[in-house]
């Protein structure tokens, strides 16, 4: 069983800030990459086969930088998040149900976490609507499944 401490909490807020920055680099790549062929496609004039290949490249610019930009806003979200105890359940909150482990910060859905699985997820979700104020031994029905709250940090 996992200790449910501070130190989890903490390694699970690092796990989090890496896989976001893993993110951002694999889309800072991706961006690099459409540059640099959106260079080398000017030095092309194939009519316009050259003209909806370069449009297909800013379209992709513009929905990496998109994501770039919630990456960001991602990161800091998780900056802002103070990794103290709670008493209930709130932004920052990690805590476990009979049923699984969650974190409330950004939503990054299932990870893994030696050998666990532990679903991050933001404040919107519905399901975090449901326990936000939520205390430990209190229950609530989601989806027809109860989930009891047996520790929170």
């Amino acid at each position: 069983m996992i200790d449910f401490n501070l130190i989890l909490k903490t390694r699970v807020h690092e796990l989090c800030i890496g896989l976001v920055n893993d993110k951002i680099k694999l889309i800072n790549d991706l961006y690099l990459s459409n540059q640099n062929a959106l260079d080398s496609s000017t030095k092309s004039s194939a009519g316009d086969k050259h003209e909806t290949s370069r449009a297909m490249i800013h379209l992709d610019q513009e929905k990496v930088s998109s994501q770039l930009l919630e990456l960001n806003k991602s990161l800091r979200i998780l900056s802002q998040i103070d990794i103290v105890e709670h008493s209930s359940i709130k932004m920052g909150s990690l805590f476990k149900t009979d049923h699984s482990i969650f974190y409330i910060s950004i939503g990054l859905g299932k990870v893994s976490f030696n050998g666990t699985d532990i679903f991050i997820m933001s404040t919107v979700s519905p399901l975090s609507q449901r326990l936000i104020g939520k205390n430990q031994h209190d229950s609530i029905e989601f989806n027809g499944i109860t989930h009891n709250i047996l520790f929170i940090c």
